[in-house]
């Protein structure tokens, strides 16, 4: 009933999603703490579109695509013609992989599974969503300056994707403490950030806060 009664006010407030034949699959299990060493992001010269051998890649993916060791899933992710899965849960410890490259790709595919999301993945999604976002703050923010990647509509999803976690957790507190205390975490841990991704940061706080309301006032 719980589970019921938060995806009613998710399915309310967020943006919609697409429908797709649902699959079952053994329920994985995510760490909630990823970390990365935020310090290295900030050395490589402003330049956040390079992979490991120093070349840029915009968001074709191409040699990734072609790599038979690429879960097929999640090739399909990047293309939107996935299915539901529980497997992307396991792609968030990618996100910190110090090839920019890889780790763009999967935050594309995790980004995309939000269409797909239900029930227990769309927990674990929430979940794990939440602990990035707050733990490696930087290199959220740092997917964004890929314009040619990511787009005003990822930075909503992911604001989505955040909102599932906050409505579980604040079943039984509606504080607003919840969410002025999000923020003024991510926002200290991006004192160092570029221009630019202060400028994503800000845009994601403020759409989070709308939607906070948003929550509060169908939970009212």
């Amino acid at each position: 009933m719980k589970w019921l009664l938060i995806n009613i006010i998710i399915l309310g407030i967020l943006s919609c999603k697409s429908t797709s034949d649902k699959n079952t699959v053994e329920n994985p299990t995510v760490s909630g703490n990823l970390t990365y060493d935020d310090t290295t992001i900030l050395s490589n010269n402003g330049n956040n579109n390079q992979n490991a051998n120093g070349e840029l890649f915009n968001c074709n993916f191409e040699n990734i695509l072609n790599d038979s060791t690429t879960p097929e899933l999640a090739k399909k992710l990047i293309n939107n013609t996935a299915i539901y899965s529980e497997e992307p849960l396991f792609y968030f410890e990618n996100l910190v992989n110090k090839d920019k490259e890889i780790a763009a790709f999967y935050f594309k595919a995790l980004t995309n599974s939000y269409n797909y999301s239900d029930g227990a993945y769309a927990e674990g999604l929430g979940g794990a969503g939440f602990s990035f976002v707050k733990n490696n703050t930087i290199r959220f923010v740092e997917f964004f300056d890929n314009k040619d990647c990511f787009t005003e509509k990822d930075l909503e999803t992911w604001v989505s994707i955040v909102m599932i976690e906050v409505a579980l957790v604040s079943d039984n507190e509606f504080d607003k403490a919840l969410i002025d205390d999000y923020i003024r975490d991510l926002n200290q841990k991006c004192g160092d950030c570029s221009l630019t991704q202060q400028a994503t940061l800000k845009a994601f706080n403020l759409l989070l806060k709308e939607q906070w309301l948003v929550l509060l006032t169908n939970k009212d």
